[in-house]
């Protein structure tokens, strides 16, 4: 995860995206305490799980978690 920070700040991108199974709720309670939230929902993603959409903002200069 940091390395996906570093990366994104490096291409100047303001806002990464994921997607977890809804099933996953100790990956998505990973997830919120690396600063990600909750920003969707997608009904029947794949194999007809519904999936959660987690976003989280960075700043240029920010550092790494």
């Amino acid at each position: 995860m940091k390395y996906l920070d570093t990366f994104a700040r490096k291409k100047d991108c303001y806002r990464l995206f994921l997607q977890a199974a809804e099933a996953m709720k100790v990956a998505i309670r990973l997830y919120e305490s690396l600063g990600y939230a909750k920003d969707g929902h997608l009904r029947r993603r794949f194999y007809v799980e519904d999936f959660i959409v987690l976003s989280r903002f960075i700043k240029k200069g920010e550092k790494g978690q």
